[in-house]
């Protein structure tokens, strides 16, 4: 039976308290490049005024703070807040790593 190595990435695909751009919707927040999306592994961690945010489970979207989604751009993926909408003095980072 083949043992599964778990993936690594190269350093420089890192990106830590990366700040994300609005989009026209005010829940939509876009990455600047695109990122590693797995679902139960490797993905975005958002984080809302320096507190991380709770990933929200695909069949049932409200029952976390973001899901990530597809970028309008169609560049690369964003994230999508489920319950409140971030003011003026809202700042949205993000940890990720770059594909």
């Amino acid at each position: 039976m083949a043992v599964s190595r778990p993936r690594t990435f190269p350093a420089s695909k890192f990106r830590t308290g990366e700040a994300l751009a609005p989009t026209v919707n005010p829940r939509v927040w876009e990455t600047p490049e695109s990122f590693h999306n797995r679902v139960g592994g490797v993905t975005i961690e958002p984080f809302h005024n320096g507190r991380r945010l709770d990933r929200a489970n695909i069949d049932s979207p409200t029952a976390g703070e973001f899901f990530v989604l597809e970028s309008a751009s169609g560049v690369g993926y964003a994230i999508k807040l489920t319950r409140w909408t971030p003011n003026d003095r809202s700042t949205i980072r993000a940890n990720y790593i770059a594909t």
